[in-house]
């Protein structure tokens, strides 16, 4: 049986941006989680003074150093680095 994914998600600020991020972040991580053999993603959001923090892991295998260090430079990404059937 393949894996199944049931993901509810919410409106936890104003602006369709933040809705639209959110549920690609989550979905995302689901997806390359499942690919990866991972079992488990967890999502904890919390509201603390007014503001949210999302939470977002799973058990999969991380991320090498080199990954770590441009993991948050605009427009870096890994999809579709290791499919040859992808361009880019």
């Amino acid at each position: 049986m393949p894996p199944r994914l049931r993901c509810r998600i919410f409106r936890l600020a104003k602006g369709d941006e933040m809705h639209a991020t959110l549920a690609d972040v989550i979905a995302d991580t689901a997806q390359n989680s499942i690919e990866a053999g991972s079992s488990e993603v967890r999502v904890t959001v919390t509201e603390t003074d007014g503001r949210i923090a999302v939470d977002i892991r799973d058990n999969g295998k991380g991320m090498d150093e080199m990954v770590l260090k441009r993991v948050f430079d605009p427009f870096y990404t890994e999809a579709g680095k290791h499919d040859r059937r992808k361009v880019g």
